[in-house]
């Protein structure tokens, strides 16, 4: 397993993500976001595993949940989204949006987007739905809020807007 975390001397430890560490990967050796470096295990030469790329013979990286999709983004862009997951963790909503308020990215934001749905933040999800001017998808939204609909079905109905399916 994988464990992602913000360490802060006025939060302290809070946990970023936890996922599991794919077939191919072996020691955790850095860390450069978006990306995590695992040396790879000798016995693994054949294809990549998605959201993975081997460097070399020996080293794989893998890309942070939150830039699976976009981890070529500009600089300003990893800072804001970085910034905007640590604010995420210790539940500063406010200082979240702040923090991606200036992207422009119309991948950044779907890719937002999907995450929002995977971790059912339909808070965040209603954002990235106004940014990327996904007028339809809102409206579907919205119109499961209004009808008291589950969180799991307003994930869902979001999910078939995002064609996440």
């Amino acid at each position: 397993m994988i464990l992602t975390m913000f360490v802060t001397s006025d939060h302290g430890i809070q946990l970023q993500d936890l996922a599991r560490k794919s077939s191919a990967s072996d020691a955790l050796i850095g860390v450069h976001v978006p990306h995590l470096y695992f040396t790879k295990k000798m016995e693994f030469d054949e294809e990549e595993v998605r959201g993975e790329k081997s460097i070399g013979r020996f080293l794989i990286a893998r890309s942070l949940r939150e830039f699976s999709g976009v981890e070529n983004c500009d600089e300003a862009t990893r800072k804001g989204m970085m910034d905007f997951c640590y604010y995420l963790s210790i539940g500063q909503m406010d200082e979240a949006f702040k923090a991606i308020r200036f992207i422009k990215s119309e991948s950044v934001w779907e890719h937002m987007a999907s995450m929002s749905v995977k971790t059912r933040r339909l808070d965040v999800a209603a954002v990235c739905l106004g940014n990327m001017k996904n007028i339809r998808g809102a409206r579907a939204l919205r119109k499961a809020q209004e009808a008291g609909e589950s969180e799991a079905i307003q994930c869902a109905v979001l999910a078939v807007e995002l064609g996440m399916l």
